[in-house]
């Protein structure tokens, strides 16, 4: 019964630990451009204080993920600018 006890409260510490599954909100807005068929969009992203996004070149020891923005159909769309 002891080391049942034990087991059960070590995993509900790990447990609490645990790191929030979404620590960044998106929202998205479009305004039309300056041409007839063009149009900008914009994402923005609110991260939790504690978290971070690296650069889309972090540089370094290259152990660091950089953001990226993936296009999927890239025939509807032409990325310009991060």
């Amino acid at each position: 019964m002891k080391p049942l006890f034990f087991f059960l409260l070590m995993l509900s510490s790990v447990m609490g630990l645990a790191q929030n599954a979404n620590p960044v909100k998106w929202t998205f807005s479009s305004k039309k451009g300056n041409n007839p068929h063009e149009y900008v969009l914009v994402a923005t992203a609110k991260i939790q204080d504690g978290f971070h996004v690296f650069a889309p070149e972090p540089g370094g020891d290259g152990l660091l993920i950089p953001t990226e923005v993936a296009i999927t159909n890239k025939t509807a769309f032409k990325k310009s600018g991060i």
